[in-house]
């Protein structure tokens, strides 16, 4: 695969916004946009170790997603309170309220927007991705979702390719606790591919040249999403609203310079 190439050609894709989606009119404002603007700062969730979209580098936070939560941030003349949570699954209840007691305003964490995430949550669209499988270099006999049949194959815990592959018929799933598991468990040959988002898989691929490969046919195409709890439309406005003057004065184009 020309790993720069599909590069260019997946983050043109992510500029590229859906603002046509219509939500339920029975929204009411949750009152979080209230407190953001009152005391400044607004709270954002993330999982990290998904590079490059949100990782942990020499003890600090950074990524794609990162730099669109700061600049979110300064759009919205506040300042950010990352909240780190070291399990997706427990990151999605969170979005549905589960427990979050009001601890954080959004979610940026390369989340697919999908029906099952949206039942009790809105999303603002901002990059454009899709599912790819990542293995091992050596192997020749898996170029499309059916050839994993028979074979065991890692996806990350509570993901969108972790309910794909779990109904993929004959597949043995190795429930990984991030992204980084994944790649390991096929380095290690404890898996044979994994599941993966485009970016994530080229990047393990650019740091494992003889040892990974990624299959030259991506399937699933999704949007990531800014997720927030769907009583906050208000804050989903100014959210949606910072998203496009963050198109138009080319942050998304420098972001796609400096993370890709």
């Amino acid at each position: 695969m020309n790993i720069r190439k599909c590069l260019k050609t997946l983050i043109r894709a992510s500029i590229l916004l859906l603002w046509g989606a219509s939500f339920q009119t029975s929204l009411a404002d949750g009152g979080h946009l209230e407190k953001v603007q009152a005391s400044g700062i607004i709270r954002i969730a993330t999982n990290p170790g998904i590079e490059p979209m949100e990782y942990m580098r020499g003890g600090q936070l950074v990524g794609y997603d990162i730099d669109v939560g700061i600049a979110l941030a300064r759009h919205l003349k506040v300042e950010v309170n990352w909240i780190v949570f070291d399990d997706l699954n427990n990151l999605v209840r969170h979005i549905h309220g589960a427990g979050s007691e009001g601890k954080l305003d959004i979610v940026i964490s390369a989340m697919g927007i999908d029906d099952k995430r949206t039942q009790n949550s809105v999303a603002v669209p901002y990059f454009k991705s899709g599912l790819t499988i990542l293995t091992n270099a050596a192997t020749k006999d898996i170029a499309t979702l059916n050839d994993l049949k028979g074979k065991t194959v890692a996806a990350g815990r509570g993901s969108t390719e972790y309910e794909i592959i779990s109904q993929a018929p004959g597949v043995t799933v190795v429930d990984a606790q991030n992204y980084d598991e994944c790649v390991s468990l096929v380095l290690s040959g404890r898996a044979s591919a994994a599941v993966l988002d485009v970016p994530v898989a080229l990047v393990a691929a650019r740091r494992h040249p003889n040892k990974l490969r990624v299959v030259d046919n991506p399937f699933e195409e999704e949007w990531y999403g800014i997720f927030m709890e769907r009583s906050d439309l208000a804050l989903f406005r100014e959210v949606r609203k910072a998203v496009k003057e963050m198109r138009r004065d080319g942050t998304f184009d420098r972001l796609k310079v400096k993370w890709f």
